[in-house]
């Protein structure tokens, strides 16, 4: 979308170093920057330390007048502690956040396709315009039932959730150990990344169809999450299946030791 509209796109690799992070995105901003955009493909949550610098982040995009668009699709697939924080929630952020997310993931509906944004009144308009021109609207009685769900259903469903997915979670992350494939352990979302360079291949596409080859098992190669030749070593494997299914890749991945 953004290149559709001649947008300029600046990635920043989230890392644990908070000034690292501070000089890079303070370089981008003051070359051509309009808006932030918080997004993670690994599932990583941020502990107090890196999210004193996200607030410090927010008070950098208030400072030059940006926007921050959050990706919170995940919110309730948190494990141990863990604990989602809204930006929006921010001092002084409510304002200036565009949150997105949908139902897609915490409902299991994926085919439905139905999301909403969050954001200060005066934006809606134009974000519903744009909004109308590019998407097709959910059927009515879909988004109906989805209003339901969110009426009804209390805190043990979303509670519930999670529980269920860190057990998935423990599941492929220890299947994945056993296999020599070392698991990045997430905590949110439903994907790992692991290290699959002791596989033959020469990038993570050629290692994650040797995967696939050997033992059914699908993977997305790492690659496939970075902009700059990165993730070479690395695949993402999704837990979001039915036991039965997740009982029988893990058997699968388990064999590849074997081998």
């Amino acid at each position: 979308m953004m290149l559709t509209l001649r947008g300029m796109i600046n990635f920043i690799k989230i890392n644990r170093s908070a000034e690292g992070q501070r000089l890079r995105i303070t370089v981008l901003v003051e070359k051509n920057g309009h808006g932030l955009r918080d997004n993670k493909p690994t599932g990583i949550n941020y502990d107090s330390i890196v999210l004193d610098f996200f607030k410090e982040f927010y008070a950098f995009a208030k400072k030059h007048d940006l926007f921050v668009f959050t990706d919170e699709i995940y919110e309730h697939f948190l494990y141990g502690d863990c604990r989602h924080i809204p930006p929006a929630t921010l001092p002084g952020m409510k304002e200036r956040t565009i949150t997105i997310s949908g139902l897609s993931k915490t409902f299991s509906i994926t085919g439905w396709r139905i999301g909403y944004c969050i954001c200060d009144a005066r934006w809606t308009t134009a974000i519903g315009f744009f909004s109308d021109l590019v998407y097709v609207c959910a059927p009515a009685p879909l988004q109906s039932g989805v209003a339901k769900g969110l009426r009804e259903l209390d805190f043990d469903y979303y509670r519930g959730l999670s529980r269920m997915f860190r057990e998935k979670r423990d599941k492929i992350c220890d299947a994945l150990s056993k296999a020599k494939l070392r698991p990045n352990i997430p905590d949110g979302a439903y994907y790992v990344l692991a290290d699959i360079s002791a596989l033959p291949g020469n990038n993570s596409r050629e290692r994650a169809m040797y995967l696939l080859r050997e033992t059914g098992v699908a993977c997305v190669p790492g690659e496939a999450f970075y902009h700059d030749g990165s993730g070479e070593d690395l695949a993402r494997f999704c837990f979001a299946k039915d036991d039965d299914v997740l009982a029988e890749a893990c058997r699968r991945l388990a064999s590849l030791k074997a081998s």
